[in-house]
């Protein structure tokens, strides 16, 4: 009986560290950025797909939300040093809002979906992306109050660095399950 809850707390641990190594990640890549109006460029998109990757759809989401907690409660996490509950007022709310639900699905993929090759990877970070720029393209067009605008200021200009961040994750995650 002991060794199986000294088991369980040991695992209860590494996910705690786990978790909290994932959120303190993702505030750091929110910090590699590029200022554009109204959403920065950042490599937290990079990070929340590596993390949900890696840690699986549970503890990739509590990581995320850990983050987003942790920007909340004022920690500067977000992109250029930001933070507090202002920033989920902002029209780059609904990116954020996304990051959660993206690495529940990159976990969840990379823990059932038996995804081995490179090709197979870049199609779980393409799915990983639309919960981030649904969200983010929906909250950024009520702000803006106009879709098309919203589409043109904060997807189009993300397209090609979004697409080069799918093929970075792919090959890490292929790399990092090797």
């Amino acid at each position: 009986m002991g060794r199986i809850v000294t088991r369980q707390v040991k695992t209860c641990l590494s996910d705690i560290v786990c978790v909290v190594v994932g959120s303190l990640l993702i505030g750091l890549s929110a910090q590699v950025t590029v200022p554009m109006i109204p959403v920065p460029m950042t490599m937290q998109v990079y990070t929340v797909l590596m993390v949900g990757g890696v840690l699986g759809a549970k503890r990739g989401f509590a990581a995320v939300a850990l983050y987003l907690a942790e920007g909340a409660f004022g920690l500067p996490v977000f992109s250029n040093g930001t933070g507090g509950l202002c920033v989920f007022l902002s029209p780059r709310a609904g990116y954020l809002l996304g990051m959660p639900i993206s690495a529940f699905i990159v976990g969840y993929l990379t823990e059932n979906w038996q995804n081995k090759s490179f090709s197979e990877h870049v199609i779980v970070g393409l799915l990983g992306l639309v919960p981030i720029d649904t969200f983010g393209i929906l909250f950024l067009g009520l702000a803006l109050k106009d879709f098309f605008q919203a589409l043109a200021v904060g997807l189009y200009p993300f397209i090609v660095v979004d697409a080069f961040k799918v093929l970075l994750f792919a090959g890490s995650l292929k790399a990092f399950r090797r």
